[in-house]
């Protein structure tokens, strides 16, 4: 399981850097088009409108790519992450980029713990604390009185 772990967290990772590039550049088409409306220049106006097609486009191949990897993040960690549709629109597409960012912090933090080995110092002191449960477990179950105790104080 390891394996696969390791390569859905490089996936996950992969996601996320790409999810901020392309907010990032929306938000910079964003303002573009301010400016350029500012100024009734309606050439750069519809390069900007291009290019901010392309960009969906490219916001809709992540989500794609994020879709198809929920069956696979549930079989390694038991849990179940958002399905998110393809955005319309500008808006929708930076929220939906905010919204996958988020969820491949979660899925990135379960998988690294996941991987994360423990310390030989960790492992004793949990192999202690077993020690001591199975003992306290032992003597609890040893110490049952066949009958109540109350009955011999006379009570």
């Amino acid at each position: 399981m390891e394996p696969k772990a390791a390569g859905l967290l490089q996936k996950f990772e992969g996601m996320k850097a790409h999810t901020r590039e392309i907010y990032n550049t929306l938000s910079e088409f964003e303002n573009a088009r301010v400016k350029a409306s500012s100024l009734p220049d309606w050439d750069r106006i519809a390069e900007i409108e291009k290019l901010e097609k392309q960009k969906i486009k490219e916001v809709q191949m992540i989500l794609d790519e994020y879709n198809n990897c929920r069956t696979e993040v549930h079989g390694i960690l038991k849990i179940s992450i958002p399905y998110f549709s393809p955005p319309n629109s500008l808006g929708e597409a930076k929220g939906v980029l905010r919204q996958v960012s988020i969820e491949c912090d979660g899925v990135i933090g379960a998988l690294r713990s996941l991987l994360t080995p423990i310390s030989p110092e960790d492992a004793d002191k949990l192999n202690k604390l077993r020690a001591e449960i199975a003992e306290v477990t032992i003597i609890h179950v040893a110490f049952r009185p066949a009958f109540p105790l109350y009955l011999l104080a006379g009570f």
